[in-house]
This record gives structure tokens, sequence and C-alpha cells, in this order.
């Protein structure tokens, strides 16, 4: 614990030196979000249905995701379904403006089909803390390594290498454009063979402006990551795997342009990567990914985005572009077309190309 109360301080160090910014964390609900802010001609998402007694008050919000997709590679006839991707429902309590629970339940369709307690978390805020707001959130949620935060259908490489939910503790602080934050856990790859809280992640999120964002974030072993890059092995596990990541968004009305980088500091060891069923997601020895997206939306109902992207020892060295068109058909309701094409540069010359249609809607 002590050593990785060290790094996380180093790092913390660190990143105050820097300069600018780190969103939220971003799961496919927040990117929901960024699709359906950009059709609607207001300021905030939806607030959801509220119930109030007292002092208290308990909101329900949700979002549900159709597509139909059709995909075709180089070497395999052509695929096609229709799924709900996401099924997306929570509740937030708040017992007064200082504490409040959260719990979110999220369902997806695919080979195997889940329903998963996507977040479970109690917080608790201290305005006037060293001239800003300081927080304590215990429980599970997403850490705060990465913003994924994308106007497209697909989710980015980046979201995919390295997002990241855990049960563990989250302390913030906050005053106007700068906030930092702290999360420590105890996570499932131990390299260090002992049982107990031994990773973590801070980050530090800067927006001097309205239309300019950037952040940076450090992650104490990128093998912890939701992707499950060392599948069921850990007696090989040797030393852990640190990351960083890195974000800038510009916003210029009516034109969004993000770019984000996000990857391992040091090496997997060899032996993990001699046996796939080990590392099943690594193709090489220091997975890394970025992207670059850009976002004209011409008027409140209509959204265009584009975006480049390309992985390292990581899904076959993979580079991905294409675009999604975005129509506000109603309140909280969109309707997307995204086009994506995908090139397999390390293990073989196979290409594919996937078009998608997305129903979406938040309440």
């Amino acid at each position: 614990m002590s050593e990785i109360a060290g790094k996380l301080l180093s790092a913390l160090l660190l990143l105050a030196t820097a300069v600018p910014a780190l969103a939220e964390p971003a799961g496919e609900i927040e990117e929901l979000r960024h699709r359906l802010e950009k059709l609607e001609a207001r300021e905030n998402a939806a607030e959801g249905f509220a119930l109030t007694s007292g002092a208290g008050r308990l909101t329900t919000f949700g979002a549900i995701e159709v597509e139909g997709a059709y995909c075709k590679s180089a070497d395999r006839s052509g695929e096609s379904d229709i799924s709900v991707v996401t099924a997306l429902l929570g509740f937030e309590a708040a017992l007064s403006d200082r504490v409040k629970g959260r719990m979110v339940i999220l369902h997806e369709e695919g080979e195997e089909p889940t329903i998963d307690i996507e977040e479970a978390n109690l917080t608790l805020s201290r305005p006037e803390t060293l001239g800003g707001t300081f927080t304590v959130r215990a429980g599970h949620d997403h850490l705060p390594f990465g913003a994924f935060a994308s106007d497209m259908v697909s989710d980015p490489l980046t979201l995919d290498l390295g997002e990241i939910s855990k049960t563990g503790l989250i302390t913030g602080w906050e005053n106007g454009p700068v906030a930092v934050k702290v999360a420590v856990f105890n996570g499932d790859r131990d390299a260090t063979g002992h049982d107990g809280i031994d990773n973590g992640v801070a980050a530090l999120t800067v927006t001097p402006t309205e239309q300019v964002s950037f952040g940076i974030a450090y992650l104490g072993d990128l093998a912890e990551s939701d992707l499950a890059l060392l599948g069921d092995a850990t007696s090989d596990y040797e030393k852990s795997v640190n990351a960083a990541s890195a974000n800038l968004t510009l916003k210029f009305s009516p034109v969004t342009v993000t770019v984000e980088y996000l990857g391992a500091l040091r090496d997997f060891s060899e032996t993990m990567l001699a046996d796939p069923a080990k590392a099943p997601e690594l193709t090489g020895r220091r997975p890394r990914a970025w992207f670059a997206e850009a976002t004209f939306a011409p008027s409140p109902d209509w959204a265009v985005s584009g975006r480049y992207e390309q992985a390292k020892d990581f899904q076959d060295d993979v580079v991905h572009y294409g675009a999604t068109a975005s129509y506000g058909l109603d309140v909280n309701t969109t309707l997307s077309l995204e086009y994506l094409y995908s090139d397999f540069a390390r293990e073989s010359e196979d290409t594919a190309s996937q078009v998608t249609v997305q129903l979406a809607m938040e309440f």
C-alpha cells in the first residue's frame, strides 16, 4: 500500500505541474449524452424523473440503444444483426446537497448477454475545502482514467483498451477549472504476491475556457482494465505495467475536435505473449491506442463526425476510420448512421467494413 501511495503522490505532483484537463470517466451512457447534447438546442442533458420528499430527492434515469449492423470482411461473407446494445437504468438518491448514493444497472446483448451492476457508490461532498469542493466516493464506479469523449456510434480504441470499473475509493478536489482525482482499489491482477489495496489512478483536469479542455492520468497497472488483457492467467504475471493517458478537446462552434492517447508505459513480459490464451488481446509487448475525431454540428438537429484511430501491440495493430451522421428525431432521441472501415495490419491483410444504424433514447 505504501508503494502505490508513493507512486500516486509522485504522479499527482507531476500532474499538478502540467497544464489543462481530464474529463469525467465516460462509458456508453456518456457517449450517448455527447450526441444528444449536440442535437438539442439546450445546455443540459436529460435530468431524469425526480421524486422529492423534504430535503431528499430520488432521480431515475436511463438509456436504450438499438442497433442494426452489417459487416463484411475481405475473407468472409456479409453478416448482419439487430441487437439491444445498451439498456441502462440508474437511480440516484440525494439525502442532502452533501450526501448521495447512486446505482446503475446495465444490460448488453452479444455472444454472452449480461446484466451487471455498472455503478453502486456513495458520495460525500464538502464545499469550501482549501478553496474548492472536496469529495469522497466509495463503492463500484468507473475510475478516472481516460476521457473517451466520442460523438460516434462505435467506441474509440482508447476506451476498448483503458476503460476500468472497480470497487474502491475515489477522492477528488475541484476549484473552478481545475479538478484532481485519486482512486485506490484492490486489483484482480496481483504481481506482488499478496492480496491488498495495491493499485490506483491519479488524474488532473483543467478547463481554462469553455472552448479548451485537456487532461492527463496515470494508472498503476493496465492489466486491471475491463478488457481483461491477460485472460485468466495470473501465475505468469511478473510485474505491474503502469499506463498513462492524455486528451485534448477544442470546441469552436459548430466544430469540436478531440484527440486522445492511452497506452502502457512499460512492456508486458514475453511469457504473457507466448500463450494467446493468457493474453488474448495483446499482439505486442506495449499496448497503446490513439484517436482523432472532429464533429460538425451545423444545426441543433444534425451532427456529422469523422474519426481516425490506430492501435499498436493491441488488436493486431488495427487502423479504423469512419464517419457518423446523427439526426435528432425528438426530445432525447437520435437516429445515427455510421460507416467504419478496419484494416488489421499485423497478422494478416484482412480488412472489414461495417455499416451501423442506431436508434437511441435517453431519459
